[in-house]
């Protein structure tokens, strides 16, 4: 088991008179081939006349959980052992986040949008170093009470990071 912990803070704006700080907490889990983990941040925001007429909002938030299990079937290794090596891995991905951020109107006050997602996903790690992941993502935003979706699929390529 991990825990971790980190704070961001500056000033915003041109005259330094607005503060935003951003604590955020993570933590990682791992037995075997299953692992979770997750993260979870709040915004602090300092608002002055100029900050509210520009719509800024004085907090916002956000988290994820992420549940992985990591797997690679024998007769993939046996068929092409080039592609998949020893070093090679497969990890199944289901990850629920969500994020609360705020505007301020002049008509309507405080505006608050939720946004909800779910992805399921698989990588494929030739190496530690290159992950290829596919996900679906499945997005829920509610904003003014009407829910809109727009879900997708998403391929990537990582390696060296």
């Amino acid at each position: 088991m991990e825990f971790g912990g980190s704070t961001y803070t500056q000033r915003y704006d041109d005259k330094n008179e607005n503060q935003i700080t951003i604590p955020a907490l993570d933590f990682a889990y791992q037995k075997g081939p299953f692992e979770l983990v997750g993260e979870g941040a709040y915004a602090f925001i300092e608002t002055n006349d100029f900050a509210e007429d520009a719509g800024i909002a004085d907090s916002m938030w956000g988290y994820y959980l992420e549940g992985r299990y990591h797997f690679m079937p024998s007769c993939l290794r046996s068929w092409a052992p080039k592609i998949f090596t020893e070093n090679s891995t497969f990890t199944g991905v289901l990850r629920w986040d969500q994020v609360k951020t705020s505007e301020l109107d002049a008509t309507d006050g405080r505006i608050d949008y939720l946004r909800n997602r779910v992805t399921p996903g698989i990588n494929y790690r030739y190496t530690e170093d290159t992950v290829f992941k596919f996900d679906y993502q499945i997005n829920m935003e509610e904003k003014d009470l009407a829910d809109r979706g727009n879900n997708a699929f998403v391929f990537s390529v990582a390696t060296y990071f």
